[in-house]
């Protein structure tokens, strides 16, 4: 409770319905107002003496992407990465096939799946992450590499705090 005043949220969701869903249930405030300094003396905002606006807290705020500056806090994601994009790949006859998704066709309405030779660098990276695996045909690898870039990304603007990723699995079985 003694740190309530200072508390800051953040809540990014990409989808505008998502983030218009959150405007009934909390109160949200300008993300300016939120993340931003402030200099209530009116100094300009390169100014030594300018800092976060204190009081008022807990606040929160809206975006649909992570902030563009750095901060101090930590972020807690949940359920994030495994909603991120990502390649999948599946050992056939002794190599490497990507899988993708293609429109049933002439046969009648739905998805299909469908395998193509994956490019190089792709399957340079599940030979590296299957190394020392002795792997059955079907046998499939995603590789994920936007969860990847998003965890460097939060990780660079974590100026001082930490990063803590929640997500539900299950265990990849090559």
């Amino acid at each position: 409770p003694a740190c309530a005043p200072a508390l800051r949220y953040l809540l990014v969701e990409r989808p505008r319905r998502l983030r218009e869903a959150q405007i009934g249930r909390l109160r949200l405030e300008l993300p300016a107002f939120v993340l931003g300094p402030a200099a209530p003396d009116g100094t300009d905002a390169d100014d030594d003496s300018v800092h976060t606006l204190p009081g008022r807290g807990p606040m929160a705020t809206s975006l649909g992407e992570l902030p563009a500056a750095g901060f101090t806090g930590i972020v807690i994601a949940n359920e994030l990465l495994d909603n991120l994009a990502f390649d999948l790949l599946e050992w056939r006859d002794g190599d490497w096939q990507e899988v993708r998704v293609a429109a049933l066709g002439p046969e009648g309405p739905g998805l299909v799946e469908v395998l193509v030779r994956p490019p190089p660098a792709l399957v340079a990276r599940a030979s590296a992450l299957a190394a020392g695996c002795r792997l059955q045909d079907g046998a499939r690898l995603p590789i994920q590499t936007a969860a990847a870039q998003w965890v460097r990304q939060a990780l660079s603007l974590i100026e001082h705090g930490r990063l803590v990723l929640i997500d539900y699995a299950a265990t990849t079985v090559v």
